[in-house]
């Protein structure tokens, strides 16, 4: 007769009325693409809202309903390439800008690559403090692009912290995560 929500799934777990017991369907999908699409999530009985939905509960029912669709229009105008790519970073540099709100240390996951080194970049224009850039390497250099992190890093002058793990490490660390 109750229904909990949280923008994070730690905070559910609070709930004393509900258990974590895992969602073991879900583990598979969550290792190979780093997230788990639809409602599912790594708990048995925790659903995820999907984007652009919303829920609504009255009269102690539930019902869900879509209001958006990232669809794409019927038609796009006629844009000056200029003018849509200083738009495009104008509107990145805003959105990594509205994120930077907080009162602790701040850090980005820069592995080197476009996305997180455009996140990174923005993030050092618009935060005064020292920022912190933290990525992943692996002792399998096959595996290992940390060396692009950390050139990175350099370039934007960040407090850098790679955090390297093994297989066995990884393999080790599973179960507990």
């Amino acid at each position: 007769g109750a229904l909990h929500f949280s923008s994070e799934i730690k905070s559910l777990l609070e709930v004393p009325a509900l258990s974590a017991r895992p969602n073991h369907r879900a583990f598979e999908e969550q290792l190979i693409f780093r997230y788990i699409a639809g409602e599912d999530s790594l708990f048995e009985g925790i659903s995820k809202l999907l984007p652009g939905h919303l829920l609504i509960c009255e009269d102690r029912s539930i019902r869900v309903t879509k209001y958006w669709d990232a669809a794409p229009p019927e038609s796009y105008e006629d844009t000056d390439e200029a003018v849509a790519l200083e738009e495009l970073e104008e509107r990145l540099r805003d959105s990594v800008k509205y994120r930077l709100m907080s009162d602790v240390p701040l850090g980005t996951f820069c592995s080197g690559g476009v996305d997180s080194g455009l996140t990174t970049a923005f993030a050092k224009d618009h935060h005064n403090a020292e920022l912190n850039t933290f990525s992943i390497g692996f002792r399998e250099p096959e595996w290992d692009e940390s060396r692009y992190a950390t050139m990175m890093a350099d370039r934007f002058k960040t407090n850098h912290h790679v955090i390297r793990i093994d297989k066995v490490k990884y393999a080790d660390a599973l179960p507990m995560l």
